[in-house]
């Protein structure tokens, strides 16, 4: 099982790290599942985070008609993963973004899953390939 993060959703983070650099930055993950791989095509940013769509999940869930494949947050502290570890988000998938050392973004990805408590299973992502006139992203 493994995530690959479209161009758009790639492009749309990299925006995101460019505009507010700081840690808090979350919101949903877009896309569709084929066969064991997730296909992430589009991020939703929540200004307000995720504590306040959580609320109402399944409205925006449906509005999205079903393609919520997860969540993606800047600062995953235990905290902020607690909200995401409930029922709703069984089997969806958790992207946690970093910039490492040399201003590059990083990025974890892992599947909520459950045994007798919800838990972070990680999982592996694949990246969009560059094209010729792409450069690398640097803040």
């Amino acid at each position: 099982m493994d995530a690959f993060l479209g161009r758009e959703a790639y492009r749309t983070l990299e925006a995101l790290a460019l505009l507010s650099p700081q840690p808090g930055c979350e919101g949903f993950l877009v896309g569709h599942k084929r066969g064991q791989r997730y296909i992430i095509e589009k991020i939703i940013p929540l200004p307000r985070g995720l504590s306040r769509a959580l609320e109402n999940f399944y409205f925006l869930d449906k509005l999205f008609q079903g393609k919520i494949l997860g969540f993606f947050g800047t600062s995953s502290s235990e905290k902020k993963l607690k909200r995401i570890l409930k029922p709703f988000g069984y089997r969806k998938i958790f992207l946690d973004i970093q910039l490492d050392r040399k201003k590059k973004l990083a990025f974890r990805a892992s599947l909520i899953d459950y045994k007798k408590n919800y838990f972070l299973s990680p999982i592996k992502i694949k990246l969009p390939k560059r094209g010729k006139n792409e450069r690398a992203f640097k803040p």
